[in-house]
């Protein structure tokens, strides 16, 4: 890729210029990195505001993809300078090159004139350089760096929902309610069936291919990588009605090795809650039902039960493992909710949600008659 002046000046008013670009996924939004456009010693023109249709600065540049668009950067010095003088912390972005500027098909030989504030124009809401300047002002300039550093993930869904001025975040007409409970009271079963009736849900245990606790892995499949976790959730938000209520599970900040994105979790904390309550014994039997796979093997439920070690004591460690070993499966749950789970969620909940019950519903039994009922009582 390369800069050319048109045509070349010296003299009071020679500047010498340095640009660099970089590629962004024109459906994600993630940016790469800034690569310099040669000569990387510097161009020299005119002033910027000297420049216009006849002088000004030509730049040859290509994309990897037609998928990607590219973002440009310049660096203005004044007099003559090399490749000393060059310093990505003064590149300041001027173009974001979209389809509109660079069709649909080309990957080469694409073409940019640096007209400097030649082009500029009174609503555009610039800087006097004819440059992005961001948050704060006028310019509706809203993801992409304004320097030539690093890499920027992209419009994940931290980033992502509803577009502001200057940055683009999860809106807050969201209006979700979160079903909370101990461990076995069948939540992930209500969400499906509060689906089923019609309502709004979103399934981020299910988006993760993880069941929410140290056991929780679904055996049927890998976690998705963050990335991809966080575009399937836009996915599904963007299929919901906000005016609508969302019913989502109660989580820790983490579903297995994922994070929650941090401004779908600042909402969540916020939310509503409805409480599920189900009695120790009834959730030790749905449990030992849903994890029949621990069952048949062993050594993978105290593979699994390994990653809990650290926050117990040995001597009940010990315990659980003699129940499994006698298969006395009934008291080994009942044990691992009254002195783990239970105390963990309790704790979490204080912790993590900010408003009270908004109701409880008692659930004598976690079966799909009951939660068929409970679905359409909530709803």
């Amino acid at each position: 890729m390369t800069a050319a002046a048109i045509p070349t000046t010296g003299g009071s008013n020679a500047r010498t210029y340095y640009y660099w670009v970089s590629e962004y996924n024109l459906f994600t939004g993630q940016v790469g990195a800034a690569s310099s456009i040669t000569p990387i010693s510097g161009t020299q023109s005119t002033t910027l505001d000297d420049m216009n249709d006849v002088a000004h600065v030509s730049l040859t540049l290509r994309r990897s993809t037609t998928n990607n668009g590219l973002l440009i950067y310049r660096q203005e010095f004044v007099g003559t300078g090399n490749v000393t003088n060059r310093n990505t912390s003064n590149g300041k972005l001027i173009a974001i090159l979209g389809r509109k500027e660079l069709g649909t098909s080309n990957l080469t030989s694409l073409n940019y004139k640096d007209f400097g504030n030649y082009d500029q124009t009174a609503w555009a809401g610039k800087g006097t350089s004819n440059e992005f300047i961001g948050s704060g002002t006028t310019t509706n300039q809203i993801h992409f760096p304004l320097t030539p550093s690093g890499h920027k993930r992209g419009w994940s869904i931290d980033t992502v929902v509803s577009a502001g001025s200057s940055s683009i975040t999860l809106s807050n007409n969201y209006n979700f309610k979160i079903i909370s409970g101990f461990t076995g009271s069948g939540k992930t079963k209500l969400l499906e069936y509060l689906e089923d009736n019609g309502s709004q849900v979103l399934d981020l245990e299910g988006l993760a291919s993880h069941r929410g606790s140290a056991l929780g892995d679904d055996i049927t499949s890998n976690q998705p990588s963050q990335k991809r976790f966080e575009r399937k959730i836009l996915e599904k938000l963007n299929e919901l009605n906000p005016s609508k209520i969302t019913y989502i599970e109660s989580e820790s900040s983490r579903i297995g090795s994922l994070q929650i994105p941090a401004s779908l979790w600042t909402l969540m904390k916020d939310s509503p809650v409805i409480e599920i309550d189900v009695s120790i014994n009834e959730r030790a039997d749905y449990l030992i039902k849903e994890y029949q796979h621990f069952i048949k093997d062993q050594n993978l439920l105290i593979l699994k039960l390994s990653k809990v070690k650290h926050l117990i004591s040995q001597k009940l460690y010990d315990h659980w493992l003699k129940l499994i070993s006698d298969e006395k499966y009934k008291d080994f749950v009942l044990s691992i909710l009254e002195n783990h789970y239970d105390r963990a969620y309790s704790n979490s909940r204080k912790k993590t949600y900010t408003q009270e019950t908004e109701n409880t519903y008692q659930v004598e039994k976690v079966s799909k008659s009951e939660f068929i009922r409970l679905a359409k009582t909530i709803a």
